[in-house]
């Protein structure tokens, strides 16, 4: 089922040689220098796809290139195919959310639920 929330954070260390290449689109290759190739940048990239799959409950079973994530970069928010994703960043390490937005506003749902 769907978990409605996704979250993952990474201790950004060096990987093995062509790890981007496995991960990302082309599209998201392309990204992923523009971002400044590096270990931090590839992370950014691929907490937004963990976050996605464990939002929507799919997990990894696909290969991670075909995992569709919006181009944000850290502190942004953006949107994907009906889900909310934000990135986070701090010194040595990578995050990201996913989540399915409400069906109806936060605070309709507060007036429900005293």
């Amino acid at each position: 089922g769907v978990a409605h929330l996704g979250v993952d954070i990474e201790v950004t260390r060096p990987r093995r040689a062509g790890l981007a290449r496995y991960i990302c689109s082309p599209e998201e290759y392309a990204w992923y220098e523009e971002l400044g190739g590096d270990w931090e940048s590839l992370y950014t990239i691929w907490t937004l796809k963990e976050a996605r799959v464990k939002c929507t409950g799919e997990g990894l079973r696909q290969r991670p290139e075909t995992i569709a994530v919006p181009r944000l970069g850290p502190g942004q928010t953006g949107e994907l195919e009906g889900l909310i994703f934000r990135s986070y960043a701090g010194n040595g390490w990578r995050g990201a959310v996913c989540c399915v937005p409400p069906e109806e506003p936060p605070e309709r749902i507060l007036e429900h639920h005293p």
